[in-house]
């Protein structure tokens, strides 16, 4: 038994055997992976919630989508998290420096909370289009209902089982999808190997 657990973007750079039958080679070029940018910033202490702001934003037309607040639990250190996505993500890739997506992201933040923004003590902006094992996020087929061509798409196939995010039943795109996608490939395997 073998579990896969890549994007599905990446199924023919491995070559699988025993090879998918034709439905499903054919369901899975359709894969595309979407332009996804998260940028993290972290701060010792989260300087937004004194004022009560929650550090969530949702601003789909602006150069990032959204701000999570990533922060633990405990409130420190102060986390967050940018992502821009689709064509603002594509907007963003014009900035072709970390250093520069990083500037950028503060200087949407102090645009957002109309105020200076203290300088993290560490941050990463992430492009995950030039990821090669991942080549870029959030991936999907390109029209509605390309799925239904091949509903078994992600079915185990003689001992290839398959996980990740993108194979999730439930949370697709997040990471609780990709543990959820995973926890069934195991029970698929222990049921294939008690039935044996």
């Amino acid at each position: 038994y073998v579990v896969v657990a890549v994007p599905p973007q990446l199924y023919a750079s491995i070559g699988l055997l025993p090879v998918l039958p034709p439905h499903r080679q054919n369901a899975l070029e359709g894969w595309t992976p979407g332009t996804a940018i998260k940028t993290i910033l972290v701060w010792q202490q989260p300087w937004w919630t004194p004022s009560r702001l929650s550090g969530h934003i949702s601003s789909p037309k602006d150069i990032f989508n959204s701000v999570m607040a990533g922060s633990c639990a405990e409130g420190q250190p102060g986390v967050l998290v940018l992502f821009s996505t689709g064509p603002n993500g594509k907007e963003l890739l014009k900035i072709d420096s970390e250093q520069g997506r990083i500037d950028k992201a503060l200087e949407f933040l102090a645009e957002m909370f109309g105020r200076v923004i203290p300088t993290p003590v560490a941050a990463r902006s992430m492009n995950w289009c030039a990821e090669p094992l991942s080549l870029g996020g959030y991936a999907s087929f390109p029209a509605v209902g390309a799925r239904k061509k091949a509903p078994d798409l992600f079915q185990p196939f003689r001992g290839i089982h398959f996980a990740g995010t993108e194979t999730a039943d439930e949370w697709r795109s997040y990471m609780e999808g990709a543990i959820q996608s995973g926890e069934r490939s195991a029970r698929e395997i222990i049921a294939a190997m008690t039935a044996a």
